[in-house]
C-alpha cells in the first residue's frame, strides 16, 4: 500500500531496500532537557469550510502549503504571507493533497485525474498543474520539491511493489528501488537533487536511504535501530527522523559524513523530529500531543498552540517559523503559525 510521508507520527510509507551500508558512523548521544518555553507569536487559520486543516509545509519567505478536509472531500490550499488562501482542487472530485512546496511556491502531492488515477503533481505559484508521469505506474505521490522543481516521491508500480521516484523540472519521473527491494519510498529532496527516504527489507524491517543527485544509494540506521523513519533532509545533506529500539524510539540528525546525533525531549513519552531547516534546527512533536524545537547547538524549546489539546509540527523554514496543526475543544483541526 502506497502511502504518503506525512501519515506520519511513527508509522510510514511503503518500504524500501538498499544498497551499501555506511561504513564509519560516529556516534554522538544524549538526552537533552527542555528549556524555559520561549514566547513566541502564534497565528491560527483555517481555509473555509476545513473541518481538519493539515499544513504540511512552509518555503523560506513563509508562503505555507497542505490540504483539508471540505464537504466536498480534500482540497488543496496555499496560505501567502499576507494570510490570503488560495484552495484548489483542478479535477473537482475532492481528492488532492499536498505534501511539499519550495521557496518560488511550486507545491507537490497527489490527485485522482477524471481517469480515477492517484497521480503526482507540481503545482505552480501561478495555478498551472502539471502532472508527473511515471512509466508503469499506478498510483503515484510527490513527496517533497526543491528548488530547481525536481519532486521526490512513490509510486506503485504494475508490478505490485513500491518504487521511489524522481522527476525532473519538466514532470518526467524516473523509477529507482533500494536494492531490487519490493518496497522503497523517497520522502524528501534537497536542492542538490539528494534524495533521502526509506526502504524494507525481507522481514518487513524498514530502514533509511540517502541517494545522490548522481544515483548512488546508501543505506543506514542507527545503533540497535529495529525501524528507522526517514522525514526530511536540509541542503548541507542532513537527515532527520525517528527510530524504534528495543529500549524505546528516538529523533536523529544523521549529517552527510554518516556521523548520528540522537536527542529527546526528557520525560518524554516519544520524541518524534518531523522537519529541518537550512541552520540545522529541526522541529516535531513529543508525547504525541506537544511540539518541539531544536537548535543546532541542542537546546529544546518545547511548546503547545493556544488552547490546544494537541499540537503536531509538520514544518519549520529558515527563519525558524514553524507551522502544524491542533486540535481543539470544538473538535476540528486548525493550522497554525509559530513565529519566533
Amino acid at each position: 500500500m502506497l502511502q504518503s510521508k506525512h501519515a506520519r507520527a511513527i508509522s510510514r510509507g511503503a518500504q524500501s531496500r538498499t544498497v551499501q551500508l555506511a561504513s564509519f558512523i560516529a556516534i554522538a548521544t544524549g538526552l537533552a532537557v527542555p528549556q524555559a518555553r520561549a514566547v513566541a507569536t502564534y497565528t491560527s487559520f483555517d481555509p473555509p469550510n476545513s473541518t481538519a486543516t493539515h499544513p504540511t509545509g512552509i518555503n523560506t519567505i513563509g508562503t505555507i502549503a497542505g490540504w483539508f478536509v471540505a464537504p466536498s472531500g480534500y482540497t488543496g490550499f496555499i496560505r501567502a504571507v499576507d494570510g490570503t488562501i488560495t484552495t484548489f482542487d483542478p479535477y473537482a472530485n475532492g481528492t488532492v493533497m499536498v505534501y511539499g512546496i519550495n521557496a518560488s511556491g511550486a507545491a507537490t502531492g497527489a490527485v485522482n485525474t477524471a481517469s480515477g488515477k492517484t497521480t503526482a503533481f507540481v503545482r505552480a505559484a501561478n495555478g498551472t498543474l502539471l502532472l508527473i508521469a511515471i512509466s508503469h505506474s499506478v498510483s503515484a505521490v510527490g513527496n517533497g520539491i526543491n528548488t530547481k522543481g525536481q519532486v521526490a516521491g512513490g509510486y506503485a508500480g504494475t508490478d505490485t511493489f513500491a518504487h521511489g521516484f524522481v522527476s525532473t523540472a519538466g514532470g518526467l519521473g524516473k523509477g529507482f528501488q533500494v536494492n531490487g527491494t519490493a518496497g522503497t519510498t523517497a520522502n524528501a529532496i534537497n536542492d542538490a537533487g539528494t534524495v533521502a527516504g526509506i526502504w524494507g527489507d525481507a522481514n518487513q524491517v524498514q530502514h533509511g536511504f540517502v541517494r545522490s543527485a548522481s544515483g548512488v544509494i546508501t543505506s543506514f540506521d542507527p545503533p540497535n535501530s529495529i525501524s528507522t523513519q526517514v522525514f526530511a533532509i536540509d541542503n548541507a545533506g542532513a537527515i532527520t527522523g525517528y527510530y524504534s529500539a528495543a529500549a524505546g524510539g528516538h529523533s536523529y540528525i544523521r549529517a552527510a559524513n554518516g556521523t548520528f546525533t540522537f536527542f529527546d525531549v526528557a520525560a518524554a513519552g516519544g520524541t518524534v523530529s518531523n522537519t529541518i531547516n537550512s541552520k540545522g534546527v529541526t522541529a516535531g512533536t513529543y508525547s504525541g500531543a506537544h511540539g518541539f524545537l531544536r537548535a543546532a547547538n541542542g537546546k529544546i524549546t518545547t511548546f503547545d498552540a493556544p488552547n490546544s489539546l494537541g499540537t503536531n509540527v509538520s514544518g519549520i523554514n529558515t527563519a525558524g517559523v514553524i507551522v502544524g496543526s491542533s486540535s481543539k475543544a470544538d473538535d476540528l483541526l486548525h493550522g497554525y503559525l509559530r513565529t519566533p
